[in-house]
């Protein structure tokens, strides 16, 4: 399912995705650079980023053109599933099996052996 994401710099739906901006600390280094036409257009006049190559992001066909333009971009809410914690050949996991927010069940995978 397709979500639509915000401009990394005005909140507006985004509209292109630049990989080649992600490290750029100008821009905050190590967040995914996402932009609206406007937005995606200015950041690459700079000439640090002007021979970069951003494309365009996917969006759902059935996104009306009046919520982004009023600012109620849709969100996407998701639920916890796992939770898994690996350390050597060891691990433990949380793992929700219901629908109650106390419906967790916890794993270890070493629970069976005696002596460690």
């Amino acid at each position: 399912m397709l979500t639509p994401r915000e401009c990394r710099i005005c909140g507006g739906l985004a509209m292109f995705e630049c990989r080649e901006c992600y490290d750029d600390p100008d821009i905050t280094a190590g967040k995914i650079k996402q932009f609206c036409q406007t937005c995606c257009t200015q950041v690459h006049l700079h000439p640090k980023r002007v021979n970069h190559t951003y494309h365009p992001v996917s969006l759902p066909k059935d996104l009306p053109d009046w919520d982004w333009r009023h600012g109620c971009i849709p969100s996407q809410k998701m639920e916890l599933f796992a939770v898994l914690c690996i350390e050597t050949i060891h691990y433990v996991a949380f793992v929700k099996y219901g629908k109650d927010d106390s419906s967790w069940l916890f794993f270890d995978s070493m629970a069976d052996r005696d002596g460690i």
